[in-house]
């Protein structure tokens, strides 16, 4: 292309050009030099060429300092991030973030950096290097970094929920608790709708939210909520605005506390005051509040009623009215210092007490637990435990009553074996003595000797029968007995039996009921209560004896609570002698126990009455009281049959020989060589075995004609009644006397004989012996 300017042209437009730019180099160096920002111009390989007036003061470095040190001089070596950034401007001609530098002093400071290449109008390539200090906005943006961790602290750590809404109701803030305690599972909300969140959330909810976000401030301390899950919760809140910089409203705050485990224990509390004022007033027991009064030093003086409940009114007969407010002195003037002291240590002390108390104006036991609801004051609680106080002292008679039976039992077991060992002995010396008494005459110097020992063996012999009576194995023949005409013919030998300074009331009742019993047991018991009521009298008294008839059923137990329902005999005895304390009651039916001097009494009365009584199936009544008497009163079961009219025969003594054959069968080999003395001396004869075995051999091996088995009944081997059985075996028609010192139950049933048996008890005399085998054998 070919140029039509001319060379002046050309020249001239040159320096237009030159002008024009110079005057753009001005402008440059004016933006450069006046710009807040530190600006290089600078080599790719780090050399600086040049630097404005705002980096000298940034670098705080002359500019012919800053293009000496070079950038090595300016930037931070240790920053990681200044390779990667050297090599992102290399690769794409420019690069703009964050870089570390330093000051002369060393100081480093973050600042901002854009960094671009360029080629100069030589070709050469340059780098322009804008470095702005970001110092300031790093420390605002730590603050602002602060505050907003300080605030969602606060949010997460507060007591309550919180929440934080701008005005479309989208999340700005948000604790873990608003999340957790409103069961909303999206856990990133933050700039979500809430109502997008908790699309079912009551229009009550969203009025609140709208007025909040037109100013109010709004609170409700319980409300009731429905989670998203269906929960029911309770929760006081607040909802209230938060304000921009320029005033208007930002959003909302809701604070929100979950209060339902505080709203359940509230209600449990309302429902356990609604349960205890209910218990208060239906409870059986009785209860009362009362503050303690003091005196000046502390000491309790007296207490006020504060509170009673119905049962308190209906177990003591009085009133609300009549004793809430007032005191106790007030109420009860008497009222001791003891309950005082006590109820005051509970109300000052706190410690509980539990005790029992007898009210006699009420006639009532009182269980009493008192405690100590608050300071200084003291509640009760008591029952009436009048029944079964009662109750108690009936199992306490009972076990009483039953402990003496298994005593008096075990005592009886003892005289009974006794009286039976006794009994063989007393045999062997009676009969000894009677034969020596026969062998010699009549003025023979130990005729009286003999008739001492004879009169203590039978004085030995009435003990061995108190013995067994009282252990209930005496051998007894009872019979149908109207208790009026019994006693009515013992009226004379008893009234010689007492005495004439006694005087001996009779009141039979008319139309009494039978009973069955051996008359001489009756005959004996008579006796020795009569005995005991008059050893009871000094000088003059009275001894009233009485008969009536009693009903036992279980609601009348006008009796001994050991019978069995049913009709009843009573006969008692009574005295107004000297009595006998609780003491000397629990032991009077003991064998061998009395209150007597040595040599006065056996102790074997009541001993022997006892004993009676029981094996006759009855029972026994005491009551007696020091100094004012004593009676007696035994209970007899009534008899159905009709009482007969018995005369008594006197008893006949005559000597009965005989000439038969006798087996006679005793283990006791002292008392089996006096038997056979003795029947050998009525003329009989006799067969000696000491054992059952012995008498199988003799009657089997005899050619003489047993016709009598005499047998103990007690033996080793065999008792007597199964031996008789098995000896008519070998001898039909062999007839059988049994002798012991007690019948047991082989041959009796509680001492009552069987019909058909023949038997003699131990000790006998000899005439007693010879009269029964020949009874026996004439039968």
């Amino acid at each position: 292309m070919t140029s039509n300017l001319s060379r002046e042209e050309l020249e001239k437009k040159l320096c237009e050009l030159q002008s024009q730019i110079d005057s753009l180099n001005l402008i440059y160096r004016s933006v450069v030099d006046n710009s807040l920002d530190a600006i290089l111009l600078t080599i790719p390989d780090g050399r600086i060429l040049a630097a404005n007036k705002a980096a000298t003061v940034l670098f705080q470095m002359s500019e012919q300092e800053i293009i000496k040190g070079g950038r090595d001089a300016l930037v931070d070596p240790t920053d990681p991030r200044l390779p990667g950034a050297l090599k992102e401007r290399l690769l794409s001609g420019s690069f703009f973030g964050e870089i570390n530098f330093k000051k002369a002093d060393g100081t480093i400071f973050p600042a901002e950096v854009s960094s671009s290449i360029f080629k100069e109008a030589d070709g050469q390539l340059r780098t322009s290097m804008i470095v702005r200090d970001i110092s300031e906005q790093k420390k605002s943006e730590k603050t602002l970094r602060h505050s907003d961790e300080l605030l969602r602290y606060i949010i997460d750590n507060a007591s309550g929920s919180v929440a934080v809404f701008d005005r479309d109701m989208r999340y700005i803030y948000v604790s873990r608790k608003f999340l957790s305690d409103f069961k909303i599972g999206e856990k990133n909300v933050i700039g979500k709708n809430h109502y997008e969140i908790i699309p079912d959330l009551p229009q009550k909810f969203r009025d609140i939210h709208q007025r909040a976000l037109a100013g109010e401030t709004l609170h409700n301390c319980k409300d009731s909520l429905t989670r998203e899950d269906g929960s029911q919760i309770w929760s006081s809140w607040s909802c209230l605005p938060w304000y921009e910089a320029d005033g208007s409203t930002g959003g909302i705050v809701i604070y929100a506390e979950i209060i339902t485990e505080r709203v359940m224990v509230e209600e449990a509390l309302r429902q356990s005051e609604q349960n205890y004022r209910t218990l208060f007033r239906e409870m059986l027991n009785g209860f009362a509040q009362h503050e303690i009064i003091c005196d000046p030093q502390g000491r309790p003086i007296d207490y006020r009623f504060l509170d009673i409940n119905p049962a308190f009114e209906r177990l003591t007969g009085l009133k609300a009215e009549e004793v809430i407010g007032k005191t106790a002195l007030e109420i009860m003037p008497d009222l001791e210092r003891y309950w005082i002291d006590i109820y005051g240590k509970v109300a000052l002390t706190g410690q509980p007490a539990l005790f029992e108390n007898y009210s006699a104006p009420l006639g009532k036991h009182f269980e009493i637990t008192s405690f100590c609801p608050k300071p200084g004051q003291f509640a009760c609680i008591f029952s009436d435990i009048s029944e079964r106080k009662n109750s108690e002292q009936e199992k306490e008679k009972l076990q009483t009553q039953l402990l003496h039976a298994q005593k008096m039992e075990s005592v009886g077991r003892l005289a009974g074996g006794v009286a039976h060992d006794f009994n063989n002995m007393l045999s062997v010396i009676l009969g000894h003595a009677e034969l020596m008494q026969k062998e010699i005459g009549n003025d023979a110097p130990l005729r009286s000797d003999l008739e001492e020992i004879i009169a203590a063996g039978n004085r030995s012999a009435n003990l061995t029968r108190q013995l067994l009576a009282f252990a209930r194995r005496q051998t007894i023949s009872p019979e149908t007995v109207d208790l009026n005409d019994a006693v009515d013919s013992m009226l004379k030998m008893l009234r010689r039996l007492i005495g004439e300074n006694i005087d001996l009331v009779w009141r039979p009742k008319s139309g009494l009921w039978p009973v069955h019993i051996d008359s001489s047991q009756l005959d004996q018991l008579m006796a020795n209560l009569c005995v005991n009521s008059r050893d009871a009298i000094q000088n003059v008294g009275q001894i009233t004896i009485e008969t009536d008839m009693k009903t036992l059923s279980a609601s009348n137990r006008d009796g001994p609570t050991e019978l069995p329902d049913g009709d009843y005999v009573t006969l008692s005895v009574c005295d107004n002698g000297c009595g006998m304390s609780g003491e000397i009651q629990s032991h009077i039916f003991e064998p061998f126990y009395t209150t007597k001097k040595v040599g006065e009494g056996t102790g074997l009365g009541l001993a022997t009455v006892y004993g009676i009584v029981k094996q006759n199936n009855g029972s026994i009544n005491v009551s007696s009281e020091p100094g004012k008497g004593t009676a007696v009163t035994v209970f007899l079961p009534r008899h159905l049959e009709t009482a007969l009219q018995k005369t008594r025969k006197p008893e006949i003594h005559k000597e009965k020989h005989g000439d038969e054959t006798i087996l006679l069968v005793e283990d006791e080999n002292s008392l089996l060589k006096m038997t056979s003395t003795t029947l050998r001396h009525f003329g009989y004869n006799v067969f000696a075995a000491a054992t059952p075995g012995e008498a199988r051999e003799v009657l089997s091996s005899s050619r003489e004609k047993i016709q009598l088995l005499i047998t103990d009944v007690i033996m080793p081997e065999m008792n007597g009644r199964d031996l008789a059985r098995e000896l008519k075996k070998i001898r039909p028609g062999l007839k059988v006397l049994f002798m012991s010192g007690y019948t047991d139950e082989v041959i009796a049933n509680h001492g009552v004989l069987d019909n058909n048996i023949n038997f003699i008890e131990k000790p006998f005399t000899m005439n007693d012996l010879a009269t029964k085998v020949r009874e026996t054998l004439d039968k």
